[in-house]
Order: C-alpha cells, then sequence, then structure tokens
C-alpha cells in the first residue's frame, strides 16, 4: 500500500521583531490593514516583549512602494496598546495601493533604519519582497496571526472578513479545505491507507529542511482518498505531495484559501511515473451552498446545495461518508433546468452503521465531486 503524504507549505513572510542595537524602538506590529474606497484604516500594536521603550511615535515613518509620511509627533504610547492610524494620524497623506503594496515602518537614529520586515500584500512584487496573500477585496481586511507566542513572535497575514480596527480580535476568519487524491483510474491512491498532509510555515530566510517541527501539522485522507480541513488560514500555499516517502516531480502548485470558502481540488495523480497529470479545483467560480440543517444532528437533518442557472447536470448524488472514509448512504436528488436550489432529507437512525461522531457529506454531479462539508451526528 502506498502512503502518500502533501506538504502544503506557507510560504510566509514573518513579521519578526529585530533587535539591531542602532534603534531604540520596539517593533511595530501591523495588526489590521481595511480599505474603505480610497481611504484606509490602520491598527498596530506594541507587545510588552520589545526590547525596547518609547512612549510615542515619535522619529516614525510609513513607506510604501510610492510615498511616504511621518507620523505626526502628538501620539502617545503604552505597551499592549492598540494604535489606529488613519490619514489624519500622518504629516501628509500615505497612498496604499489596494491591489498590492509593501508597508515598511522606519525609526530615525542616526539614520532610518527599518524597525520590522516590510508587509507585502496583492500582486506587488519587487523580486526581493513576496507576497504570499491576496490584495482584499471590498468588504475585506488584511490581519495579522502570531502562532509564535508573546516571547517568540511568528507572524504572517491573512485575509480577513471581519475587520475588528480599534478592537481586539482573535476570532479569525478560516476557509475550508478539501478535495481528493486519485491515479489515473480515478480511483484512490491510497485505499485503506492514509495520505498525510503538512503545512509548513518558514520566511523568506529559512530553507525548506531547516522548518521548525513546531510549525507543521498534519491531516489525513479517508480510504476514499478524501482530505477535509475546516479551519486553513486564508491566504495563498504551495502544495508539494510524496508518494511512498518519494517527492513527485513538478508537485508544486499554488492554491488559494479564500475567508469563509469552500474549496475542493482533484489531484489526478501518475504513479507510475510519480508526476501530477491535472490538478482541478471545483466548483470553478462556483459556489454550491452545500449546507446541512440541523447541525449537529440526533437524527433527521436537511442537506441543500444550489446549482447554477440552466444547470445541465443529469444526475446528483449526496454521499455521506463516516471518518473511516467508509460510505454510510448515498442520496439520489432529481435536477432540472427549471430550479436550482435542492434539498434531500437524511434520517441517520435508519442505518445501522451510523454513531455519534462526525460524517463528511460530497455534493457529486455528473460523477464529479463538486463540494463537500461535514456534520456531527449526536445521539
Amino acid at each position: 500500500m502506498k502512503n502518500i503524504i502533501i506538504l502544503l507549505v506557507a510560504l510566509l513572510s514573518f513579521e519578526t521583531t529585530n533587535s539591531n542595537p542602532i534603534f531604540v524602538a520596539p517593533s511595530p506590529i501591523l495588526n489590521e490593514l481595511y480599505f474603505n474606497g480610497n481611504n484606509w484604516e490602520m491598527e498596530l500594536i506594541f507587545h510588552n516583549y520589545a526590547y525596547f521603550y518609547i512612549d510615542n511615535l515619535d522619529s516614525i515613518r510609513i513607506i510604501t512602494s510610492t510615498d511616504t509620511a511621518m507620523l505626526k509627533t502628538t501620539i502617545s504610547l503604552q505597551f499592549e496598546q492598540i494604535v489606529v492610524i488613519t490619514q489624519d494620524s500622518l504629516m501628509s497623506n500615505l497612498f496604499i495601493n489596494i491591489n498590492g503594496d509593501i508597508i515598511r515602518f522606519q525609526h530615525f537614529n542616526n539614520g532610518w533604519g527599518d524597525l520590522v520586515d516590510p508587509v507585502v500584500f496583492g500582486n506587488f512584487n519587487n523580486g526581493i519582497n513576496n507576497s504570499y496573500v491576496n490584495a482584499p477585496k471590498t468588504g475585506q481586511g488584511l490581519a495579522m496571526i502570531n502562532i509564535g507566542g508573546d516571547y517568540n513572535p511568528e507572524c504572517f497575514l491573512i485575509l480577513e472578513n471581519n475587520h475588528t480596527i480599534g478592537f481586539p480580535n482573535d476570532n479569525y476568519t478560516n476557509g475550508i479545505f478539501s478535495g481528493r487524491i486519485v491515479d489515473l483510474s480515478h480511483n484512490p491512491i491510497c485505499k485503506k491507507s492514509l495520505i498525510h498532509c503538512k503545512m509548513n510555515f518558514y520566511n523568506d530566510f529559512h530553507t525548506e529542511s531547516s522548518v521548525p517541527e513546531n510549525f507543521i501539522y498534519p491531516f489525513y485522507t479517508d480510504t476514499n482518498g478524501i482530505f477535509y480541513q475546516s479551519n486553513f488560514y486564508t491566504r495563498n500555499f504551495t502544495v508539494k505531495l510524496l508518494i511512498d516517502s518519494l517527492w513527485l516531480f513538478d508537485t508544486s502548485f499554488a492554491v488559494t484559501i479564500e475567508p469563509d470558502s469552500i474549496n475542493y481540488y482533484e489531484f489526478l495523480i501518475d504513479t507510475n511515473q510519480l508526476i501530477f497529470v491535472n490538478v482541478e479545483r471545483f466548483p470553478k467560480n462556483t459556489n454550491f451552498s452545500l449546507t446541512a440543517f440541523p447541525n449537529p444532528s440526533k437524527n433527521e437533518t436537511t442537506i441543500s446545495f444550489e446549482l447554477p442557472s440552466n444547470n445541465l447536470f443529469a444526475k446528483a448524488l449526496i454521499k455521506i461518508y463516516n471518518s473511516n472514509g467508509e460510505i454510510v448512504s448515498i442520496l439520489p436528488v432529481e435536477t432540472n433546468t427549471s430550479q436550482n436550489k435542492y434539498s434531500v432529507k437524511w434520517e441517520s437512525l435508519n442505518y445501522n452503521l451510523t454513531t455519534s461522531g462526525i460524517y463528511y457529506y460530497i455534493l457529486e454531479l455528473d460523477g464529479q465531486n463538486v463540494a463537500t462539508n461535514k456534520i456531527i451526528i449526536s445521539k
């Protein structure tokens, strides 16, 4: 049996605290950035684990790819205080390109020097600083996550739907990353074994072999080659795949997770040559809104979904799997071109194999899995 490992490598540009002795200020952390039309708001936090103490933001400037502005000298500061920066906080207006930009914080002490690594997002690329998060759409913002703790901060940007400029926010939105890995005959590669997936975090100065182990976590497929992760960071990732401890050739490809999104990928693998044949993302610019209610459920639950207008799908199925990858139920759904909203009831107590736990339900259209979600059965 073949054991597959997917390595999800989040190429994160960490915003770490530097201790260069020529600087006399702690490193500011850009905690959130939100655009409202042509205006922007920025939230900074100066943490108490910084190396130096200051009580104001004098002699600090913000630089973008096309502009520079000094902070006003009237801004006081306390550690762990949330500081909201707008155009009114600056001595001159600062332009930040919503489609992509680089933001640098500098302090003057016998010359200008960066306080932290630059913050980069969107389509900005100068050949040195790379962006690993998309530009925010209307209503979205950027937020900084610290996964290293207070005294060993390792921070990176994500997209965020629920911006909370000026207020603490520990509840970040996530996305669902799910899919299936199959061979050229569309059969699961790892029948009755696990696919082990990892996501590595490292900045531009790490090599892949030096990634700290505490930045790696696994997730698995079931015996049908299906994997499901509900709390994925909302940013861009590079994915690599191993089979029998061997890297596949030309395995790197990009995965983008948007906030509150459901992402289903099908990976087609040539197991003889150890290469990717195709990677397809479903739905393609389509949200099937696959949901179950009630969830959790004690017995009966209604599974609902939407199809594109004037859909041409001839056959729709809801397939329900237990956590071991075994099919519990297959629910056929009749479709037609005159409607796009459908629902089907599942009475879990009618199936002897159903026990309390987590189950996965998959929408299959004309033999193709296009969406997946999970339901909790509590008896």
